[in-house]
């Protein structure tokens, strides 16, 4: 076990395959615990970037959570 396996408790996993259907948890940390987002405004262009590129992937989004410090999205990607 490694430094990093001891600190972040081995969170390194395999690569996913990329096939349609399954459902993906997407997780988004800001780094040391900081804030992701500098303000309203940057949140709101984040989401406005989102709902243009699921569509564009194919990808349906069922849950979201945007808080200051962490995000995750639950989606389904279509059309791999």
């Amino acid at each position: 076990m490694d430094v990093c396996d001891s600190i972040y408790g081995a969170m390194l996993t395999t690569a996913r395959f990329d096939t349609p259907g399954p459902l993906h948890h997407v997780m988004i940390r800001g780094i040391e615990r900081r804030e992701i987002f500098t303000d309203d405004l940057d949140r709101e262009d984040f989401i406005e970037r989102l709902s243009d590129l699921l569509p564009e992937t194919g990808t349906q989004c069922y849950a979201w959570s945007f808080l200051r410090q962490r995000n995750r999205v639950g989606a389904r990607d279509l059309l791999c």
